[in-house]
């Protein structure tokens, strides 16, 4: 779990210095440590909804997952205003890492589930990423989707 403190704290008195920093990537979860989601619902994506047949041989219990055992961000693909301000602190701390190289920021949602049980395809595979190249003295965001006729979506700060 991440949330935007760890690059900036909340007291903007106390902007944060990493001197010796060169690389920095970061694979991350759907959630903050304070609870908060940083995905959210996207209606373009399918619900939820495994096949929980009796007579399928393959999805009978006790194989079969408990509803309460699924997993809670299945659903969750589409960047909530907290992810932004994540990528937001990461971006003014880049500019505190004077031999920062490249910093990298994924976040692997696990939207589809339904979509390879019940078709042997992900649908609405997405992927977010927050990228920094030193050569470039840019830093983008971008959401990644599997399928090529949705447009990609990139922020640049300066």
């Amino acid at each position: 779990m991440v949330g935007p403190e760890l690059f900036w704290p909340q007291d903007d008195n106390k902007q944060p210095y990493w001197p010796n920093l060169t690389y920095f990537h970061l694979t991350y979860a759907a959630s903050t440590p304070s609870g908060e989601w940083l995905f959210e619902r996207d209606p373009r994506c399918p619900e939820y909804n495994f096949d929980r047949n009796p007579e399928n041989l393959y999805m009978r219990p006790p194989m079969d997952d408990a509803p309460q055992d699924e997993f809670p961000d299945d659903y969750r693909t589409a960047p909530s205003p907290i992810l932004n301000r994540l990528y937001i602190a990461a971006a003014y701390a880049a500019r505190h890492m004077p031999k920062l190289e490249t910093m990298s920021l994924v976040g692997q949602v696990q939207a589809g589930l339904n979509g390879l049980l019940g078709q042997n395809i992900l649908q609405c595979e997405i992927k977010h990423e927050f990228y920094y190249e030193r050569e470039q003295g840019r830093v983008s965001w971008n959401i990644v989707e599997n399928d090529s006729t949705r447009p990609n979506i990139v922020q640049n700060t300066g």
